[in-house]
């Protein structure tokens, strides 16, 4: 693993910061510029869904550009990053287990949060920024709810900054640590508690089985159930 910490940090930095910001500030002035940007501009200031949709796609694939800008600059490439074979049937066993430690840990965590924060609240509803989005476009959202934000956090989070961090703090700080970034990353207060118990449950997962690609499995699953649970609020 040939990258630093810095460079994982500069990766959260880019893709959780840097992109959000230039993509609206790139609109804004070509709106400014070129009328036919003008529309699509309002749609953003307006907070949008189909803003939102085509925002989510884009950040994806500036994140992996950042990515793979990393890995070009250090010399590494994405087998580095966990994209390895792995035993099936121990996955199987880890992902079985720890899906049943990770509800029994979120639970025990929301009510210590509970009594250390007031006014927290476990149950909130999760945001939803497709609300309302146009019947055209919502066969994208299986793809920008689940499949994407499982594959590109996955490959952020356990495969690039996990290891830089655990590298340079250790293994359990390098857990910690990316995980609570993990769990910023989702800005809504319960739902950062949600992921970051599963940010270290993934990070074990990696850890045992030397491969991000189970990861990126258990990661879509919950996505899938958020997604469901979403769609039918």
């Amino acid at each position: 693993m040939p990258w630093s910490a810095r460079h994982a940090l500069a990766l959260f930095a880019g893709a959780w910061v840097v992109l959000p910001f230039a993509f609206y500030v790139w609109f804004a002035v070509a709106a400014g510029l070129f009328p036919v940007f003008q529309p699509f501009n309002e749609l953003i200031n307006s907070n949008k869904p189909e803003a939102n949709l085509i925002f989510a796609i884009v950040d994806a694939i500036g994140s992996l550009a950042i990515i793979g800008y990393l890995l070009h600059r250090t010399g590494a490439n994405w087998r580095d990053l966990g994209f390895r074979g792995f035993s099936w049937w121990k996955a199987l066993l880890y992902i079985g287990g720890l899906f049943i430690a990770f509800i029994l840990v979120v639970q025990i965590l929301y009510v210590v949060v509970q009594l250390l924060v007031p006014g927290f609240n476990p149950d909130e509803p999760q945001t939803n920024d497709f609300d309302g989005l146009a019947t055209s476009l919502r066969g994208w959202l299986p793809v920008v709810l689940v499949v994407l934000p499982a594959f590109v956090e996955e490959t952020v989070f356990r495969g690039f900054v996990f290891p830089a961090l655990s590298k340079r703090f250790g293994l359990i700080a390098g857990a910690a640590i990316s995980s609570f970034l993990f769990g910023l990353a989702h800005v809504q207060p319960n739902v950062i508690v949600y992921t970051f118990v599963i940010g270290l449950v993934l990070c074990f997962l990696y850890v045992r089985l030397g491969s991000i690609i189970p990861g990126i499995a258990l990661h879509a699953f919950n996505n899938y159930i958020a997604f469901i649970a979403i769609s039918q609020s």
